[in-house]
């Protein structure tokens, strides 16, 4: 590992891309110390009176301690994946959405403007729920909205440095973001807790990080293999054609991200829920208040519905991603088939059927992880917050992700070397 980490600073590309993306991280830290306009850090506490303490904890460590700082990006990536989860599922019922990702990269330019904007009305929705503008004189209001308009534009400023990590830095803009912004938080909360929980509980919560890694590598890992077969050809003597290969489908469809994708949409929701009981009145403001209740934690139906939401999310994730690679028809173009079905349509369901029994279980690993806290306090007598499981998994996406892509960077770097001779 060591060889390899030093065989890859050693590369200049590698290494100039690497120093991009600290700088950039670095200059998100930076943004988290640029507080709201004065008076307006009612924001932050409205949003932690909304969402309870847990959900606001969380949110507070993916956003790299924004949200106890009052910062213009205490939404951090919130609206953003959120305004990507409901651009996926809106695929299932909008067609032209899908026909996007046949057009190259003219269908990508579109999807990023429209991604872009829908982000930014999430953050306004979510900007303005957690903002109360009772009992406020004119300067008051003046300052919410100066409160909100500094959330908004933290939130796309924020877009605007993930996107420059995935052009000219390594990994996913995201993954590092978030990957940097936990990674302290998890070795923290650790190291103090080794001195509070005792050797035996410290050890056995450490036995069940160790287990989550593993299990989850080995998940990632796995596959679902579908044998396929080339159509022979003869020509004159010589039979070409016939060969015998595979289609590898991934048991984990889904990432770190689902579940975070799942905190930014309860978090749109609490904005949601949260204007409705400011603007509502009598049953309606019950109402507000009692999902209000569900998604603070506070309420008996929190974790059920936690689960559910990440089933859900995750199921629906992997779906359309096995849905999106159009494998039947990439089969016919090229000459290949499964033996024993017609290709077309018989094919797609086939294999569609096995990408969703294979990813199956990559569903159940992500809704296991929510239902973690609960059982390691059942069974070791200690919590442990969601995210530090989340972290960890993070922390192993990473350094999965950033091997993968230094490896292609350096072998792309030796083919030019080699056609360049």
């Amino acid at each position: 590992m060591l060889r390899a980490i030093q065989r890859y600073l050693g590369d200049r590309d590698v290494r100039r891309r690497l120093i991009f993306t600290v700088v950039v991280l670095v200059g998100y830290r930076g943004l988290t110390f640029i507080p709201l306009p004065e008076h307006a850090g009612q924001v932050t506490s409205q949003l932690q009176k909304i969402v309870g303490t847990d959900l606001y904890f969380t949110l507070n460590i993916i956003s790299g301690g924004a949200l106890t700082q009052n910062a213009i990006v205490a939404l951090s990536v919130g609206p953003y994946m959120a305004a990507a989860s409901l651009l996926e599922f809106a695929k299932l019922f909008v067609p032209a959405l899908q026909e996007w990702e046949k057009e190259g990269e003219n269908g990508r330019d579109k999807w990023l403007k429209l991604l872009y904007a829908l982000t930014a009305v999430v953050a306004l929705l979510t900007a303005v729920g957690l903002t109360s503008f009772t009992g406020l004189g004119l300067t008051g209001i003046v300052r919410q909205l100066a409160a909100i308009a500094s959330l908004v534009t933290g939130t796309m400023l924020t877009l605007w440095l993930l996107q420059q990590i995935d052009e000219a830095g390594v990994g996913s803009g995201l993954t590092m973001l978030v990957f940097s912004n936990t990674l302290y938080e998890v070795l923290y909360f650790l190291s103090t807790s080794a001195l509070t929980w005792g050797l035996i509980r410290f050890v056995a919560v450490l036995a069940v990080i160790v287990v989550l890694i593993l299990l989850y590598i080995y998940l990632r890992e796995a596959q679902r293999r579908v044998p396929i077969q080339s159509t022979k050809r003869v020509r004159g003597n010589r039979v070409y054609g016939g060969h015998n290969s595979y289609i590898p489908f991934p048991v984990m469809q889904v990432k770190v991200d689902t579940v975070l994708t799942v905190y930014s949409d309860l978090l749109l929701i609490a904005g949601i829920f949260g204007i409705v009981q400011s603007l509502g009145g009598g049953a309606l403001a019950e109402a507000a208040e009692g999902v209000i209740g569900v998604l603070s934690g506070e309420s008996r139906y929190s974790l059920p519905v936690y689960f559910i939401a990440t089933a859900v999310v995750a199921t629906l994730t992997s779906y359309l991603r096995i849905g999106e690679q159009d494998l039947a028809e990439g089969l016919m173009r090229t000459g290949l088939f499964v033996p024993g079905l017609r290709p077309g349509l018989s094919t797609g369901r086939y294999l569609e059927r096995i990408g969703s029994a294979a990813s199956t279980v990559g569903v159940v690993f992500v809704s296991f992880v929510v239902l973690l806290p609960p059982l390691v306090e059942l069974i070791v007598g200690t919590q442990v917050p969601l995210i530090i499981f989340i972290g960890v998994w993070g922390a192993i996406d990473t350094a999965i992700d950033l091997n993968r892509e230094m490896e292609a960077l350096e072998i792309m770097r030796q083919y030019e070397g080699f056609t360049s001779r």
